[in-house]
């Protein structure tokens, strides 16, 4: 049985619904269990707990040959990381597949990414066997100014019209994770995912005025004014500081385009196009 933590997040459910796809046996660790089924599948098991509370995760590992890691963002990441990685290995679970981040380094001036690093190098230090899934920022980021695109036809990010970054699709992300947890062969490998092209902001504009049949525009807001926004949104400190010091390792190193997608999956990775024609009764 496969164990998958984040499991209500939008990568989690994504994931839960292709391993029921593939007949999988899953069970989700989730803190409402209420709330998680209504999103999830419904032969999936749910299991109460917490990533801060080992004895949950003690008892949630039983029976667990898989685990698919996926720390929710929070200031105590790599405590709630490293708990799931020492119960694993307490509870003789074969392998941990740990949801992590494109360019994922200690060295990174991004907090998050250097959270990311410290939790594989204590995989790896744990002696259980693992899989690092390293996605790219998601298209379904895209979507959360839906509401602007409708009503103002624009959509605001602090970049400019020559950053490029190679959007990659959830959908994507967890049919690579589906298949790594589902078959041998992926242990000890490091897996960067992204979409089939890095596009600019203009270009991804195109895109949606497209698939809207209107025109939608890209508009560039200075990085504390984004920052202010954010900020007024009700986001916590914490990760207003992080979000900005993620964006602001994006210029170039988040261009990076990889076929591991299509590699794995015989078959190609989505495009910003298809992703827009899909979501195109949101925009109009």
């Amino acid at each position: 049985m496969i164990l998958v933590t984040g499991a209500t997040g939008t990568n989690g459910v994504e994931l839960l619904k292709a391993l029921a796809a593939e007949g999988e046996m899953a069970r989700a660790l989730v803190r409402d269990p209420e709330k998680a089924t209504s999103l999830l599948p419904e032969d999936t098991e749910l299991f109460r707990g917490d990533l801060d509370d080992p004895a949950s995760l003690a008892q949630a590992m039983e029976g667990i040959e898989k685990v698919f890691l996926l720390c929710p963002v929070s200031p105590k990441q790599p405590e709630l990381e490293a708990n799931v990685v020492d119960a694993a290995r307490s509870a003789g679970v074969r392998q941990i597949v740990k949801f992590s981040v494109i360019h994922a380094s200690p060295d990174s001036s991004s907090t998050l990414l250097r959270w990311h690093a410290a939790a594989e190098e204590h995989i790896r230090a744990s002696g259980l066997a693992y899989t690092f899934l390293r996605p790219n920022i998601f298209m379904q980021e895209l979507m959360r100014q839906a509401d602007s695109m409708r009503s103002r036809g624009e959509f605001y990010m602090p970049f400019g019209p020559e950053v490029r970054l190679s959007f990659v699709d959830v959908r994507d992300n967890a049919a690579v994770a589906a298949k790594v947890l589902c078959e041998s062969g992926h242990e000890g490998k490091t897996y960067t995912l992204t979409g089939p092209a890095a596009l600019t902001f203009p270009e991804i504009a195109q895109s949606f005025s497209a698939a809207a049949g209107k025109q939608i525009r890209h508009v560039q807001v200075p990085m504390d004014a984004w920052k202010q926004a954010f900020a007024s949104s009700g986001a916590p400190d914490w990760l207003v500081n992080q979000v900005v010091e993620l964006y602001e390792t994006f210029v170039p190193a988040n261009s990076l385009v990889t076929d591991t997608i299509s590699r794995l999956l015989d078959r190609p990775a989505r495009t910003i196009d298809a992703f827009a024609n899909e979501n195109a009764a949101q925009l109009k």
